[in-house]
């Protein structure tokens, strides 16, 4: 992302949407998300390329905090 935007590019994010979480172990969870379309240009000028949008799976790490969770770590599953 900062070569992208540094090289005068840009990135437009569909969004993502949290499909399920489902407990993992103490503070871990199973979430699958959901991700729409990306369109990005490398470069000023450049050509718009895309991403298609789909499915990843992700074990996320919570740590309980006075005011709620953070999350303190994720890593994507090999799906």
């Amino acid at each position: 992302m900062d070569a992208i935007y540094g090289a005068g590019g840009y990135i437009k994010a569909g969004g993502r949407t949290v499909v399920s979480t489902q407990p993992s172990g103490a503070n871990e969870h199973h979430v699958i998300v959901t991700i729409k379309p990306t369109t990005y240009v490398e470069t000023t000028g450049g050509p718009e390329q895309s991403m298609a949008g789909g499915t990843s799976e992700y074990l996320v790490t919570l740590k309980e905090r006075e005011s709620g969770y953070v999350l303190t770590d994720y890593v994507k599953i090999a799906s």
